[in-house]
């Protein structure tokens, strides 16, 4: 009994400290930086959807489909993640948790994402508890419209404690997300998001 108690107390003194650890990643200001190899609007640039202003949103220029990558600025755990977007139907959230982000793991497929009548979406896809990154990689696979929008992604976790953390840290994969800009469209219209009132 009295080893039971003291594992119980152990336990919840482990869930605080984790709780108290945890913060809000996915901050410009902290390091992370957003880029997308599928869709560019000089306008609305995927380093809106870390920018923290509610006004501001990356929006897709192209077809279906899309995606945007988040580079963290060292390996993490992450607990929960939050969208804010609007018109996206099928999307999947992978990882990857080396500089190398040549391999990447699915930590969550949504295959129909509700509408929510063309206002905001708030999503939050599951995924599992130990699941680690150093990129954050959302795709979006179709939308209820052929143009959709990101406003904000929240990334909550902690940073890996590690011997090797240093070699985790992702500046040197900023410049090559940043890179593959390459495939850069041009933005053709008025191509602002169109909300149903």
């Amino acid at each position: 009994m009295r080893q039971s108690a003291r594992q119980e107390r152990r336990q919840i003194s482990e869930t605080r400290n984790e709780q108290m650890s945890l913060r809000e990643l996915c901050k410009s200001g902290y390091g992370t930086e957003a880029s997308s190899s599928t869709s560019w609007d000089p306008m609305h640039s995927p380093s809106a959807i870390i920018d923290g202003k509610s006004g501001t949103y990356w929006i897709s220029t192209g077809l279906f489909p899309q995606e945007v990558t988040i580079a963290l600025p060292e390996l993490s755990s992450i607990k929960k993640i939050e969208i804010v977007s609007q018109g996206i139907k099928q999307m999947e959230v992978l990882k990857c948790e080396t500089l190398n982000t040549a391999s990447w793991e699915r930590i969550c497929l949504q295959r129909e994402v509700d509408d929510a009548d063309g206002e905001l979406q708030r999503l939050s896809p599951s995924i599992t508890s130990d699941t680690r990154a150093s990129h954050v990689r959302i795709k979006i696979l179709t939308g209820w419209t052929d143009i959709v929008s990101i406003f904000k992604v929240s990334i909550n976790g902690s940073t890996v404690n590690s011997s090797n953390s240093s070699d985790n840290k992702a500046g040197s994969a900023h410049s090559t997300a940043g890179s593959s800009l390459g495939s850069r469209l041009a933005a053709s219209g008025d191509s602002s998001p169109k909300y149903r009132k």
